[in-house]
Order: C-alpha cells, then sequence, then structure tokens
C-alpha cells in the first residue's frame, strides 16, 4: 500500500483562489493538476481529519489508495493528523466537547462552512489516536450509508456517507508540534472499513464535479 511522504513542492508558483457568488475553490496549479484541492463550500462538512499532499500531488485512482489515519501505533505522524477545528454553534456537534465533540464531527461532519479563508491558518493538532471514538465514527459512517460494497469510487451508488471531506495540510515535523497549517481541502472515498485499533483509514481520491458554465 502506498504510504504518504512528508513533502511541499517548493517550486509551486500559484495557490488560485476563485470566488464566485455561490462558492470559492482553492486550487493548486502547474505540478499540482492531479491534486484537486477544494474549497469547503463544494464538498460538504468537513471531517477533522489532516494529511499533508504525497509526492507527486494526489491522484484519483482506485489502485492509488491514501492514508487518512494510520492504526494506533503505526505511520509517520507527519504525514496526518486529527484537528480541533474551532468550535462551531451549529450543526449536531455545537453542544459537544472533548472526545465526543471529534466524535461527532468524524460521524456527522462539522457544522460550519470554513471558507477559502481558511486556507492559511494555522489549527490545532489532537494528541494521541483516539482509536475508540475513531472507529466508533467511521463505522456509523459506513453503515449509515446505502452502499456498503467494498469497491472503487467508480462503482459506488451510496448516499455519500462514506466520502469524507478532510483538511489538506502544509508539511510538518512530528516532534513537539501542537499545530499545522491548512492548505486546503480534498475529498475521499472510504473503499474499506477499518475495524481493528491497528487498521489504517484510506481513501481514494474524489474530483469534484466542474462547476457549470456561468457560475
Amino acid at each position: 500500500m502506498p504510504t504518504p511522504r512528508t513533502w511541499f513542492l517548493a517550486g509551486l508558483a500559484v495557490i488560485a483562489v476563485q470566488l464566485t457568488p455561490s462558492f470559492s475553490s482553492v486550487t493548486r496549479a502547474a505540478a499540482f493538476q492531479d491534486s484537486v484541492i477544494t474549497d469547503v463550500c463544494e464538498c460538504g462538512p468537513l471531517a477533522p481529519i489532516g494529511i499533508v499532499a504525497p509526492e507527486g500531488g494526489f491522484r484519483a485512482d482506485c489502485s492509488t489508495p491514501y492514508v487518512l489515519k494510520y492504526g494506533s501505533g503505526e505511520g509517520a505522524r507527519s504525514t496526518y493528523g486529527l484537528l480541533d477545528l474551532p468550535p462551531c454553534p451549529e450543526g449536531p456537534c455545537a453542544t459537544k466537547g472533548g472526545q465526543d465533540r471529534l466524535e461527532c464531527e468524524i460521524e456527522s461532519g462539522y457544522g460550519c462552512v470554513l471558507g477559502s479563508d481558511f486556507v492559511g491558518r494555522e489549527i490545532a493538532i489532537l494528541p494521541g489516536s483516539k482509536t475508540g471514538p475513531f472507529l466508533r465514527a467511521i463505522t456509523n459512517r459506513w453503515y449509515a450509508d446505502t452502499d456498503q460494497r467494498q469497491t472503487c469510487y467508480s462503482q459506488y451508488v451510496g448516499n455519500g456517507s462514506r466520502v469524507l471531506h478532510v483538511v489538506v495540510l502544509e508539511p510538518f515535523s512530528a516532534n513537539g508540534r501542537k499545530s499545522v497549517r491548512v492548505a486546503g481541502f480534498a475529498r475521499f472515498f472510504m473503499g474499506t472499513l477499518p475495524v481493528r485499533s491497528g487498521d489504517d483509514l484510506v481513501g481514494e481520491l474524489v474530483v469534484p464535479p466542474a462547476p457549470e458554465a456561468g457560475r
């Protein structure tokens, strides 16, 4: 299974921010043509999961899954992180705190819409693997979907519950690091369900549909 490596494109020339009346999007140009990083306004409620882009950028290919979260005790902490998103007064998780809020946000999504102004901000990393609340939330998302087959996104016909909207992070060193910087957003499809503490959560990149002409 490919393992994401910590990196960031030093020669990145453009981070284009496009604003329209209905939504905004953030895309990386040049060598990031295969990496689709979009504003959350386009892709729905956000899960508090952050991932660093691998070398060459993300590719939308069922045979190229990405590790969104390693199982407990595995993986490099500098390639992903569970995130402490800012408190949100809206949505099903508004009155929850601590691990209950984390579990709720993984299962139901962050209640507030984060726009392009969120890109570039520092956000706190949650310590530890949070295995219990993480597995419960991911399991509930899986079984809330109308399509529970282990399949590729191209064959998927479910209700979207297995599509995770996550934060793309700038590279960071895990040593003593308590916060990370937001680079953008992306969507990933859960092709398999992690059921044990040592199981990785992997996802296939999902490319959002192009906006309609005139939007």
